[in-house]
């Protein structure tokens, strides 16, 4: 089952995460759950930099990830894949909350054809 996984559930990584499970609810009509600690065996989308998830830290320590650079403070933000023991593992990360933000409307934009019009 896929799940959302947060380092915690407060500030930009509560907003980022309900927005994710948002927009994919509207895409699929399937609720994710958010969670806090990284279940060994469910399909995860990660939310946050090594920075701030040390899940994150974790999988590119272990070379699951590579090429996961982030200016901190900046508006650079990253969306990755990975296969890891049979499961999949999606990773939104940015310099900064607006940037986190970017890469979860990205992920969307590239995936399930969403577009977003200025008001």
């Amino acid at each position: 089952m896929l799940k959302i996984h947060i380092p915690k559930d407060e500030g930009i990584f509560g907003i980022a995460a309900r927005t994710f499970a948002d927009l994919w609810f509207q895409v699929t009509c399937v609720k994710l759950d958010i969670v806090t600690e990284a279940p060994a065996d469910d399909d995860l989308v990660v939310i946050g930099s090594d920075a701030a998830n040390h899940f994150v830290h974790e999988k590119i320590i272990d070379g699951t990830i590579r090429d996961f650079a982030l200016r901190t403070g900046s508006d650079d933000y990253v969306v990755k894949s990975a296969f890891e023991n049979g499961r999949h593992l999606l990773f939104l990360a940015g310099g900064r909350g607006r940037a986190l933000l970017y890469a979860v409307y990205d992920f969307f934009e590239r995936s399930a054809g969403c577009h977003y019009f200025w008001d």
